[in-house]
């Protein structure tokens, strides 16, 4: 006992000097990738998130750091790297005894400095990993189903960390079941219960994904295990052959999916045909990928194979070797950076230290295994247990208090991902944004998200209120003070913005391009237009400058690769739609418009400001686009856009022709078909719409291609088939909103009263999106139901400004409602935002006419048919109040010009009025 006694202290004493020896680096932090606490606190608030990140990753981020900071407080950051230090301890004192801590604790201090800085995710993974490789070797000396539970645990929170371990379960699992051996009097209970330990390791770990890929499916991303998308570019990358990492739009070297089709989705298939075409490639990029890992640290790599070979007998040490050993052959399969092994050098310094140190008898129950005489054929005695025990627990103090707090975090991520998964169809994030600020109106992150919310929304003064709140609870941040400086010089102050920088080391490239792009939008404002084209060209040169980067500038790497992967259009865009989406469209077609000058090959430009042009009503503008990218766009998505926006255009000729090539070059897509059908039903070609809706429905559609066929059906007016196909839908997919929308809409245009609004409560209780709300208010009114009609309206008023069809469906629900007034005030608005719409002015006439107001009435019925004189609705209108003053020769002139050509079907009934009309002021008795 005094020697072990003895030995321990001697053993802390090293460790202490050592400890003191540390570099004072610790605790330092790398500009981390905010997006795990942005992540982290939507789904801790319950504000939709983009689930791109493992669940226990973002919310430990938004739990342990400060808002907007992603390395967070140097307090937090120092408490994470002594862990890894510690665990390591801990780790060589499972392996070795005191004598192992010591020594492992030495060779990570002298080996893998970097360890001592902090790194977002790698050292919370490293901490992840040391504890679920101390709980290995733990239970390596006593194999009870209790350890093996909690080690399956441990697994498990790595797992739902980040996708590094992602195949260490089964191999370990299969490993301890064949490593199992049954003695002669034993019989087969020793192999049986080995069996049942590698399945529990081969299968409970993942187990715990099982919100995580239930939030996903909930999210309508299919089928995500791990992360969303951030393995891409890496197996992209690495299956060009090359061995390192390439920031870049690494999209581009994907096949062309096809109007419906995201090119990162089809990165796997090609990924493994070009592997198939270039083994040699592959095997020489894996080899070079290995080499770098043994570089970076050589001695220690050395150190550790050597020590696993001696230690080899010794509990824990193949297991950990085979963890090591995993580590590194997920990773050297695609493009690698220094830093994802980050979490290896821990490992192996404590594998070091527990196969090479050999440490005085008594200490571990391997030591007896190494004084055994095996050369005279008899076996090894039996571990000594009671030996163990009191080190044993010692060191595996440290590992089991890492589950613990692992433990509670995994059960507070899954808890925010369950409450995600039960509300993500919700469209009303402000209003979680508000509940929240009520109870913690101390958190800067609520303002910034509330800023956010109220810019989507074209309020800048409430955005400024709001982040001038989150920049004085949180100074420092560089988005929020850009965000402030820039709104304040909307109101004319412009000071503080035009003196505004950023250093590379301090913020992204997104945050450094949102700065050229607000102080543009901030002169255009001002009329300061050469001041606005000089911020874009800075724009456009830092997008082209730093959008492609070496993550390891010293490493070679293909020129042609590089070539392909330089940055494109969308960069920008995503940062004008993030910035400026709630502002009005004119201003982002001013900066469009310069854009696609600066880089006319880049179709994006174009294509945007088109639809910016189309969404402030410049016809021309728009039209003039269209033509430019018309010519110049060849990719089937880009030609699909350019057709939508003639759609919308009402140039439903040029859309259908467009949308018809677009077909015939991709005919197997179901959803091209789809797209033709609805730009046919749209442009009145109902043979032409039939016919692409048969191709669509022969090739298979998906459920989302489906109901949008059913609603091609509904505006074809058959309305039995949308019926028909909406509901087998809906009962198919109860728990989504879009079916029981579109099936509702479908009831209620065949008659079906009952099952519509059966259908519109099913769906208003699954969260609808904003497009589906607006069709459940189109079909509330069309079934008589103005009140919730005019409750759905006004939601969506109070949330985003309307589309000119939506609004003038509000001003008609008003009408329905005997609220004259406001349906008056309604279609002025309209009237004034849209004059050349016949329309908009003979309902305007109606509902004046209603409120009493017949010589605005008839102004207003004038000014229509001034702008369409075959508009049939003014004709009846402004014919029956002629008719009524007696004045029959004018009412009859009237008549006979709007019934001098075709009339449109929907006005077939109509024009029968007005005949009858015309023949009733010509017989005699006409007063």
């Amino acid at each position: 006992m005094l020697r072990r006694i003895a030995v321990t202290g001697a053993a802390f004493l090293i460790l202490a000097v050592a400890a003191w020896r540390l570099p004072p680096s610790i605790g330092a932090g790398n500009l981390g990738d905010t997006s795990y606490g942005e992540e982290g606190r939507a789904l801790r608030y319950g504000l939709p998130a983009e689930l791109n990140h493992l669940p226990l990753a973002s919310v430990s981020a938004a739990l342990l750091f400060e808002p907007g900071e992603a390395p967070g407080p140097r307090s937090g950051r120092m408490a994470a790297a002594w862990s890894v230090w510690v665990l390591t301890v801990a780790l060589g004192g499972l392996l070795a005894g005191p004598w192992g801590a010591a020594a492992a604790g030495i060779v990570l201090s002298a080996a893998a400095s970097e360890w001592t800085g902090f790194n977002l995710p790698q050292t919370g993974l490293s901490v992840l990993i040391l504890s679920a490789a101390g709980l290995m070797v733990w239970r390596s000396h006593g194999p009870g189903l209790g350890r093996t539970i909690l080690l399956a645990l441990g697994l498990g929170a790595c797992l739902l960390y980040r996708s590094s371990m992602s195949f260490f379960p089964p191999v370990l699992g299969l490993w301890v079941a064949m490593a199992a051996k049954a003695g002669p009097s034993q019989g087969r209970r020793p192999l049986r219960r080995a069996w049942l330990h590698g399945a529990v390791l081969c299968l409970a770990p993942y187990v715990l994904l099982i919100p995580w890929t239930w939030a996903q499916r909930a999210a309508g991303n299919g089928i995500v295990l791990f992360e969303r998308g951030q393995a891409r570019s890496n197996f992209a990358v690495g299956a060009l052959g090359m061995p390192f990492c390439i920031e870049g739009e690494w999209r581009s070297f994907l096949p062309d999916p096809g109007p419906d089709g995201d090119r990162g989705e089809r990165v796997w298939g090609w990924g493994l045909s070009e592997i198939g075409r270039h083994p040699g490639r592959t095997a020489a990029a894996v080899w070079t990928r290995i080499a770098f890992v043994i570089g970076l640290h050589p001695w220690l790599v050395a150190l550790a194979g050597a020590a696993v070979w001696l230690g080899r007998r010794r509990p824990g040490v193949l297991e950990t070797a085979l963890l090591a050993a995993c580590f590194v052959g997920v990773h050297v399969v695609m493009a690698v950076k220094d830093d994802y092994f980050r979490p290896l050098w821990p490992v192996l310094a404590a594998l070091t230290a527990g196969g090479a140190v050999v440490p005085p008898c008594g200490t571990v129950p391997s030591c007896e295994r190494l004084e055994g005489d095996e050369a005279g054929g008899r076996a090894p005695p039996a571990p000594s247990g009671n030996a163990w025990a009191a080190g044993g627990a010692l060191w595996a103090a440290a590992p089991l208090l890492a589950l613990a707090l692992a433990a509670a975090l995994v059960g507070y991520a899954q808890s925010a991902l369950v409450r995600h998964a039960l509300r993500v169809k919700t469209v009303f994030p402000e209003e979680v944004v508000a509940a929240a600020l009520s109870r913690r109106s101390g958190d800067p992150w609520l303002w910034a998200k509330h800023g956010e919310a109220r810019l989507d929304a074209g309020d800048t003064a409430g955005a400024a209120e709001a982040f001038s709140r989150a920049t004085a609870l949180r100074p420092g941040q560089p988005r929020w003070t850009l965000l402030r400086a820039w709104l304040k010089a909307l109101s004319g102050s412009g000071r503080e913005l035009d003196g505004m920088t950023f250093d590379p080391r301090d913020a992204g490239l997104d945050t450094r391009l949102d700065l050229h792009l607000l102080k543009a939008h901030a002169a255009l404002r001002s009329g300061r237009r050469a001041d606005m084209r000089r911020q874009l060209v800075l724009a456009v040169e830092l997008q082209d400058r730093d959008f492609t980067r070496l993550t390891m500038a010293a490493k070679p790497v293909s020129e042609d690769v590089l070539s392909m992967m330089r940055p494109q259009a969308p960069e920008i865009l995503n940062r004008l739609h993030a910035n400026l989406g709630g502002l009005p469209a004119s201003e982002r077609l001013a900066m469009l418009e310069v854009l696609s000058e600066l880089r006319p090959s880049h179709c994006g430009y174009l294509l945007q400001a088109a639809g910016a042009a189309a969404e402030s009503g410049r016809r021309g503008r728009a039209l003039a686009a269209l033509s430019r990218a018309e010519a110049r766009c060849g990719r089937v998505d880009d030609r699909r856009r350019v057709a939508r926006t003639y759609h919308a255009l009402k140039e439903s000729r040029r859309a259908l022709a467009l949308c018809e090539a677009v077909a015939r070059r991709r005919p197997e897509r179901a959803g091209v078909w789809v797209e033709c059908a609805e730009t046919a039903a749209g442009a009145k070609e109902s043979k032409a719409a039939q016919v692409a809706l048969r191709r669509a429905e022969a090739l298979s559609p998906s459920e989302e291609e489906l109901r949008r066929i059913a609603s091609v059906h509904r505006m074809l007016g058959a309305a039995g088939r949308a019926f028909e196909l909406s509901g087998a839908l809906a009962r198919r997919n109860p728990d989504r909103a879009a079916p029981w929308v579109e099936f509702a809409a479908a009831g209620a245009a065949v008659g079906r009263r009952k099952e519509a609004l059966e259908g519109l409560d099913r769906a208003e209780a699954l969260h609808p999106a904003e497009d589906e709300l607006a069709l459940m208010a189109a079909t509330y009114r069309a079934l008589g139901e103005h009140g919730q009609a005019m409750r759905l309206y006004r939601g969506l008023m109070s949330r985003r400004p309307l589309a000119k069809e939506e609004r003038h469906k509000v001003a008609l629900t008003y009408q329905a409602l005997g609220e004259h007034g406001l349906c008056l005030r309604g279609l002025e608005d309209l009237t004034r935002d849209h004059p050349r719409e016949a329309q908009f002015w003979s309902d305007r006439g109606v509902c004046a006419l209603l409120s009493g107001e017949k010589a605005a009435a008839m102004r207003h019925f004038g000014k229509a048919l001034e702008l369409d004189p075959w508009f049939l609705p003014a004709v009846w209108s402004r014919g029956s109040i002629l008719a009524a003053e007696g004045r029959p020769e004018e009412a009859s002139r009237l008549y006979d010009r709007a019934l001098s050509r075709p009339t449109p079907e929907r006005w077939a009934e109509l024009r029968a009025r007005i005949e009858a009309g015309r023949k009733a002021l010509r017989s005699p008795g006409t007063p």
